[in-house]
């Protein structure tokens, strides 16, 4: 079965969900069980500090631990006694019960009325299994009481004004064995049983929404791509956001206008080349037609007529295979380096003739300095041939053309700025279109086939230059060129 990518992210997910509380719940209870147990074992050394101070006051008094050795009655009362507090301060630390002559134990003392309440002792289990891990020795350590057979443990120095008289062995709980502290530890790890798994149902829910939110723009795009692979217009891609996944909306809703716009492009090409090639067939079908009927005398003029619509129909379809081939990237191109100045004046100098018949005056603005560039001169040539066709073409009779070249840093800068009538500034950007022309008919009196700027254009980025179009001062339109000056 094939997982949809918000049914990964949800597994993903509630994998590191339930890994993490897992985690999580077995560290907790490592640490809390070794937490309490230290904890346990830390109140028993505070007990057996209190069981240290009557061992202190008992052999200050008597001198000796002779009274505890041989009995474990004694010794186990005075740790109990002093588990229950009774040496707590302000109290007279425990006495040797002193017997009366009949040999009965005294009666007990009666409490004074304004003692505070007795502690109650610690449950019989707890003080029985802290009794069995205490072992008395003195200072030679030699064993006296308690636990006889307690191997180790930690020893408390038992002193008397600051000598020590003996030590008092705790040994330490290996791991909680009583119920109290047992039911404790039940009751917590069940708590932090019940908070996981409250978080992961939590989280669930919170996963599978996040999955989903988080990859419904992938949902759009993938439904939109799936209309684009079949040819059809995709629908535009909602945008929400700031993320990755917005930046990929907007630019799946530009690719999806630009495909659109291509498709229209390659339609409007495919009808203007048809036009554009038809025109001339047509006129060159009417001339033949009027030669064979008779209409028209076979005469020198209706040959002239002939050649003109040829050589206009060759040169389309010259200017049609140079664009593919630029498509194609297939041009041919011969780079050297050139001065920049010198090409523009013999290509000047060249359309001198049809500029005069034009009625177009032309001046040209060089400089002494020469402008070397890496270029093909051909090709080179070829753009200021159609620059300088462009702007005879569509200049009013008694206007003129200014032709200016300079070095702008490490650029060479060319200009040519012609008379009225302008373009609108709306049309510019679209002067480099293929087949358009600023005039909207499709009549050759104006006009040529709109593919001279086009040309234009391909051998611009060829060279790694930059072709623009604005609003000439003259009134016209200026076309710049700026193309990368060959390093010194």
């Amino acid at each position: 079965m094939r997982l949809r990518v918000w049914q990964r992210l949800f597994l993903v997910l509630t994998a590191l969900v339930l890994g993490s509380q897992l985690l999580t719940l077995w560290a907790q209870q490592r640490v809390f069980g070794h937490g309490l147990l230290d904890y346990v074992n830390g109140l028993d050394r505070s007990r057996a500090e209190a069981v240290v101070e009557q061992l202190s006051a008992l052999y200050l008094r008597e001198g000796s631990f002779e009274s505890l050795a041989g009995t474990q009655g004694r010794f186990r009362r005075l740790v109990l006694r002093a588990v229950a507090g009774s040496a707590a301060e302000g109290e007279a630390p425990m006495e040797a019960p002193a017997r009366q002559r009949d040999g009965r134990r005294p009666p007990r003392a009666e409490r004074s009325p304004g003692a505070g309440p007795t502690r109650p002792p610690p449950p019989k289990s707890s003080a029985i299994d802290f009794f069995a891990r205490l072992k008395l020795q003195d200072g030679q350590g030699r064993d006296i009481a308690g636990n006889l057979r307690l191997a180790g443990g930690e020893a408390l120095a038992v002193a008397v004004n600051g000598a020590v008289v003996g030590h008092l062995v705790l040994a330490a709980l290996p791991q909680l064995n009583d119920a109290a502290d047992l039911a404790f530890a039940r009751q917590q790890t069940q708590a932090m049983t019940l908070t996981a798994i409250g978080v992961v149902a939590l989280a669930l829910p919170l996963s599978l929404l996040l999955a989903r939110q988080f990859t419904r723009p992938l949902r759009s795009v993938v439904k939109a791509a799936h209309a684009l692979a079949a040819g059809n217009d995709a629908p535009p891609v909602e945008v929400r956001g700031r993320d990755e996944l917005a930046e990929l909306a907007q630019d799946f809703n530009r690719l999806s206008e630009l495909q659109a716009r291509n498709r229209h492009l390659r339609q409007q090409w495919m009808a203007d080349v048809s036009h554009e090639l038809r025109t001339p067939l047509t006129v060159i079908r009417g001339e033949l037609e009027a030669l064979t009927c008779g209409v028209r005398a076979t005469d020198a003029d209706a040959l002239r007529s002939l050649s003109a619509e040829a050589e206009q129909l060759s040169a389309l379809i010259d200017d049609l295979f140079q664009l593919s081939l630029a498509d194609l990237g297939a041009l041919e191109y011969r780079f050297e380096t050139i001065d920049l100045r010198e090409l523009l004046g013999d290509a000047v100098a060249a359309h001198q003739r049809a500029l005069d018949e034009a009625g177009l005056a032309v001046s040209l603005s060089a400089g002494p300095e020469r402008l070397p560039v890496r270029a093909d001169p051909r090709r080179l040539r070829q753009l200021c041939d159609n620059l300088l066709v462009n702007a005879c073409r569509y200049s009013d009779r008694g206007g003129r053309i200014e032709v200016c070249a300079s070095r702008e840093g490490r650029w060479a800068r060319l200009r040519i700025d012609d008379t009225p009538p302008g373009v609108e500034p709306e049309q510019l950007v679209q002067l480099f279109e293929r087949f358009f022309r600023v005039e909207r008919s499709r009549s050759r009196t104006g006009g040529g086939a709109g593919l001279g700027l086009a040309i234009c254009k391909a051998i611009a980025e060829a060279h790694g230059a930059r072709i623009e179009a604005s609003g000439s001062p003259l009134g016209g339109l200026r076309v710049e060129l700026s193309i990368p000056l060959e390093p010194a």
